[in-house]
């Protein structure tokens, strides 16, 4: 008996410690989608480069159903993956730093738009194991 994943959601703390809880969800074939900070070390190859693709406006869905516009583009440093990172802002031309995510998914085929409303769900996923 145990329970089965389908998506793991983590806090920067954990985006961060790719050597230990990031191998193990890729051990164990769990999608996630993870924050990162904004200073988050990618290795490319020499010749290889940084690509910003648009941005897409979503709609952030919150628990209590209110909803906010939100801005997200992928960056794929060097060749595409299967690990994607995300950018997700409310302000497109100021990037304010109090509302401005970086994200690393894990998660085939996902869209922009579920990139931005999981990622949302992590904060109410830890008031609510916190809380249980």
């Amino acid at each position: 008996m145990g329970f089965k994943f389908n998506l793991v959601l983590a806090d920067s703390l954990y985006g961060e410690s790719s050597t230990n809880f990031i191998s193990v969800l890729d051990d164990l074939r769990l999608n996630y989608i993870v924050a990162i900070r904004s200073n988050y070390s990618i290795e490319i190859l020499p010749r290889q480069r940084i690509q910003y693709l648009k941005w897409h406006k979503f709609q952030r869905v919150f628990s209590d159903l209110t909803r906010e516009n939100r801005f997200i583009r992928e960056i794929i440093p060097g060749k595409p993956g299967e690990i994607r990172y995300w950018q997700i802002t409310t302000d497109i031309e100021q990037l304010p730093e109090n509302s401005t995510w970086y994200v690393m998914s894990k998660y085939p085929d996902i869209t922009p738009r579920e990139v931005g409303n999981f990622y949302g769900l992590r904060t109410r996923a830890r008031v609510w194991i916190k809380t249980k």
